[in-house]
This record gives structure tokens, C-alpha cells and sequence, in this order.
């Protein structure tokens, strides 16, 4: 998760794309006469701060995804409780049917809230998805387990030892 948060924070600066309420606000300035400028249009989410591409949410559930899939496989079904108000209370409860369908539920949650661009979801997706992948392939290894017989032998000795002290 953390390799993905960087790449994610990393290609928002490189790239610096405007966020929707920059460009809806200010479309007549883009020099494409497609672009329609609509200078009372504001986003349903308070517009962040920083530039509007890769979306985070969607790289960093992607990224969960891959990796819970590899221990948990992805077929079984999960709800996810929201207090919305902030009151303590889940005032908002979302069933998915695979980690799959909340990864992309996720990829699509900024340009529904109008913070992000269409395209930002899914490219973020992508890499978290790849992040992930290389992170399994490259740093779980299997971890050795010391054989029974060398337990045996350190559990005999243990006691041979307590055996001695107790005499």
C-alpha cells in the first residue's frame, strides 16, 4: 500500500492535471472550442487541493485488492458500513460481491463526487494493480519452517537442562 501511495502522489505532481472544477470553471481557457465553459458549475465533494490525477482511492484499492486476492481469494461477499454524518452511527452500508467490484466502485467514486477526470480512476487502477502484482511476486517468499526433528532435539534439550537445575 505504501509503494502504491507513492507512485500515486508521485505521477499527481509529474502530471499535474487540473481537476474538473478548474476545468469546468475555466473551460474557454483550454483552446479547444469543444470545451464549454460553465463558471457556476461546483463538484458535490469539496475539491481537494492538488492536482486531480491519479486517483488515489482507485490506485490504493486496486493495490488492496491484488494483494488480499493472493491470501483470501476474490469470490466471497463483504459489506462496508459509512456514518456519513459523523455521529457514530453507519448510516450507510455497501455489499459487494467481490473485492473486485469494490476496487472498481472505488475507481469511479472522484468523478461521481467531481473531484476527478473520467480516466483518473481507472490508469490509477492499473497501476495499483501492477504495484501489486510486483510486490507479491518480488517480496513474499516462503518462510522456511525449522524442520520437526530439529524441534524435538531443542525441546529435549530444554528439558534436559531443566531437569538439571531442578536436581
Amino acid at each position: 500500500m505504501a509503494d502504491t501511495a507513492i507512485v500515486t502522489w508521485m505521477t499527481k505532481f509529474d502530471v499535474d492535471l487540473w481537476s474538473p472544477v478548474t476545468a469546468i470553471t475555466n473551460g474557454a481557457a483550454d483552446c479547444n472550442a469543444a470545451t464549454v465553459q460553465d463558471s457556476n458549475w461546483v463538484s458535490l465533494l469539496d475539491t481537494p487541493n492538488y492536482p486531480a490525477y491519479f486517483a488515489e482511492q482507485a490506485a490504493l484499492a486496486a493495490a488492496a485488492a491484488g494483494i488480499l486476492k493472493s491470501f483470501a481469494g476474490s469470490g466471497f461477499a463483504f459489506s462496508l458500513g459509512s456514518d456519513t454524518d459523523g455521529d457514530g452511527i453507519i448510516d450507510l452500508t455497501s455489499n459487494f460481491s467481490s473485492l473486485f467490484q469494490a476496487r472498481d466502485q472505488a475507481n469511479m467514486s472522484g468523478v461521481y463526487g467531481g473531484t476527478y477526470m473520467p480516466q483518473a480512476g481507472p490508469n490509477a487502477a492499473v497501476s495499483g494493480g501492477q504495484i501489486a502484482t510486483f510486490v507479491l511476486n518480488n517480496n513474499f517468499a516462503a518462510v522456511p519452517e525449522p524442520s520437526g526433528l530439529l524441534l524435538v532435539i531443542l525441546s529435549g534439550l530444554t528439558l534436559m537442562r531443566r531437569r538439571r537445575f531442578r536436581a
